[in-house]
């Protein structure tokens, strides 16, 4: 009976992980979020419930691991559902405003589910999610089973969006006639309605990718060939996802990926990682020099000498400027300081509180339903409760990471 619930919890976990990125549904009026959170809410309900009845029926009896980030993280889900039940607007606090779902507190409530699924049933090797040794868990999930079903996801993103930059899905014969009209846009990817929230997924991948060429190594020669394939593979996804990077050039991707290749940088220099292998730190340092290059528009130029995007150049989103984002969000906070306006509540404080000058400004009709920085409409939305809460998070995390790093280091 373990073995079975165990079973259905490894099926909706590696679905979820594979179908997240390329989901999406071309006769729903909005065609990426909203298909993309009720697949969430699908599949987290069933593993969650797998989870459950896996212990009930098959183990009888209830065991949970424990973690630092547990009380963080639950603390943030009261926050949320308080904000939700106080909101401003309650539909769009709860499921979501339209075009944009991720924001409600059911996705929060969903990846909360989820959490507690991956912490409780997801091992790696020689480590659990629990900062501690992975303890012998009968038909565990392996992490590395999980991010090789992401990574083949996403390398079906990156073709998707390569035959959408280059208007190769209007070319193929038969079925280009026969495809939604949006996937014939220059912008289509499955990941998001826009090239730069693509980007922003890239740079998560391109990190991923990294880390994991980085700790791959041959542990006997039987392995030696299968240790090649795999690496070239690897650095295939690799220079796809830069290539894209450099044509969509969106400076967050650019800011987040610099980031993490400096912590990664510092992290190895610290703990000594690769002391006998200096030359694979070559790979970060080359990207964080691109990234700051990316980020500092050093890179425009070259892109403009491309033939193809000259003629037919790659749609931007429009941004709502950090000027007006930070007067929205601190009225926000004068009118609703512990609280906020609620969860994916951000165009409430925008249509009540921008100023007047905005009227002037060529985007005047745009209804921006989200804020240029999530830290900052957080704070609007969520209020000095929901920050707080929030940065909590945050900081018990990066104290469990250093409490790793400090025991790989001595």
């Amino acid at each position: 009976m373990s073995k079975f619930f165990q079973r259905i919890t490894k099926i909706c976990l590696i679905a979820l992980v594979f179908l997240m990125p390329l989901f999406f549904l071309p006769f729903t009026f909005e065609g990426f979020e909203f298909n993309k959170q009720y697949l969430l809410f699908i599949l987290s309900a069933m593993a969650f419930l797998a989870w459950l009845a896996k212990m009930i029926m098959g183990q009888k009896r209830l065991l949970f691991k424990r973690t630092p980030l547990d009380l963080p993280i639950l603390a943030l889900m009261i926050v949320m559902i308080l904000t939700a039940i106080f909101s401003k607007d309650s539909i769009s606090s709860w499921l979501g405003f339209y075009g944009r779902f991720s924001d409600a507190a059911a996705g929060f409530l969903a990846m909360l589910l989820m959490y507690f699924v991956v912490v409780n049933n997801v091992v790696g090797q020689g480590f659990s999610p629990a900062l501690g040794k992975a303890k012998a868990l009968p038909y565990g999930i392996q992490i590395s089973g999980i991010l090789n079903w992401f990574l083949g996801s996403s390398f079906l993103v990156i073709i998707a969006a390569y035959f959408s930059i280059l208007g190769i899905w209007s070319k193929i014969p038969w079925l280009g006639e026969r495809l939604p009209g949006l996937m014939n846009l220059k912008s289509f990817s499955p990941v998001s309605g826009s090239l730069e929230g693509l980007s922003v997924f890239l740079a998560a991948v391109v990190s991923l990718l990294v880390g994991i060429i980085l700790n791959s190594k041959v542990k006997n020669q039987n392995e030696k060939l299968q240790f090649k394939i795999q690496k070239i593979i690897l650095l295939v996804i690799l220079f796809a996802s830069i290539i894209l990077l450099l044509l969509i050039d969106f400076w967050a991707a650019w800011l987040s990926l610099g980031i993490t290749m400096l912590i990664l940088l510092l992290i190895s220099f610290w703990t000594r990682t690769f002391r006998e292998r200096v030359n694979v730190l070559l790979l970060p340092i080359v990207l964080l020099a691109v990234s700051v290059a990316g980020y500092f528009g050093v890179l425009i130029k070259a892109k403009d000498q491309i033939a193809f995007l000259k003629e037919r150049p790659l749609a931007q989103e429009v941004i709502l400027d950090y000027r007006t984002a930070a007067l929205t969000t601190l009225e926000t906070v004068k009118e609703s300081p512990v609280l906020g306006s609620g969860p994916g509540a951000f165009l409430y404080g925008f249509s009540k509180f921008k100023p007047e000058e905005f009227n002037d400004n060529r985007f005047w009709n745009i209804r921006f339903d989200k804020g240029p920085s999530h830290l900052m409409e957080l704070i609007g939305t969520t209020g000095l409760l929901g920050i707080l809460s929030y940065l909590s998070v945050v900081i018990m995390f990066m104290v469990v990471m250093s409490m790793f790093l400090r025991q790989r280091h001595f």
